[in-house]
């Protein structure tokens, strides 16, 4: 049992060692976006894979003035699956934060498995909640 606690408190210490300074993370933390979002899973919210990999294709060229709206702004309707929910707006963040928390949250279209035929059908229709 001891073993098993240094090792998850050695792998919270990395993880943590991972974002410190990272100025994304610390905004994310700060505002508590993983309370409702998650990278990849289900939450209350879009996961922030999907809001890439969503916006990166159907937005390409306006994707991160997109994203940058939705946070400063809120935004509501855009994933049928999350129609109940609505996202609060963010307004007190700067533009150099907004544009922080787009970059970030583009970067991580590469964790959605896509491209390894795993997204299924629901990826491109209306019916899935992309």
């Amino acid at each position: 049992m001891k073993k098993v606690i240094v090792t998850f408190g050695l792998t919270a210490m990395i993880a943590t060692s991972v974002f410190a300074g990272d100025p994304a993370q610390t905004l994310i933390e700060k505002n508590k976006c993983m309370s409702c979002h998650n990278i990849m899973g289900m939450k209350d919210a879009p996961p922030f894979a999907g809001i890439a990999w969503r916006n990166s294709r159907i937005n390409a060229n306006t994707a991160k003035a997109t994203l940058k709206n939705s946070i400063k702004n809120g935004s509501h309707g855009k994933y049928p699956m999350f129609s109940n929910t609505r996202m609060p707006s963010f307004s007190h963040l700067s533009d150099k934060e907004l544009d922080t928390l787009a970059t970030w949250v583009l970067s991580q279209a590469q964790n959605m498995k896509c491209g390894q035929g795993k997204c299924g059908s629901s990826m491109n229709n209306k019916k899935g909640w992309w």
